[in-house]
């Protein structure tokens, strides 16, 4: 055999190794820079126009509404049955 393979091949082996170091290097400064990047942008300021801001108040809520005459769902289902019979319960999710 001659002697040049193996020095050939251990040369061709730190070369691909060196070259495999690089990249991971260079990949993560580009991550790096990425993500300082990212964080630059996310500093971004925002300026509230003043009919934006609304004062905050204490109120009380209303909790019924007085309602005099008939009223009517805006949307309602009916149900049939298919055979004879008395409902003895319904559960409704609304």
């Amino acid at each position: 055999m001659k002697r040049w393979i193996p020095w050939m091949a251990a040369a061709i082996v730190i070369v691909l190794v060196a070259g495999g170091a690089w990249r991971a290097i260079a990949a993560r400064q580009t991550q790096q820079k990425a993500l300082a990047a990212s964080v630059k942008a996310e500093q971004v300021v925002m300026e509230i126009a003043p009919g934006e801001i609304t004062p905050v108040r204490r109120q009380s809520l209303v909790l019924a509404v007085p309602v005099s005459g008939s009223l009517r769902a805006v949307q309602s289902a009916t149900i049939k049955a298919r055979v004879a019979g008395e409902l003895q319960g319904l559960q409704l999710r609304e």
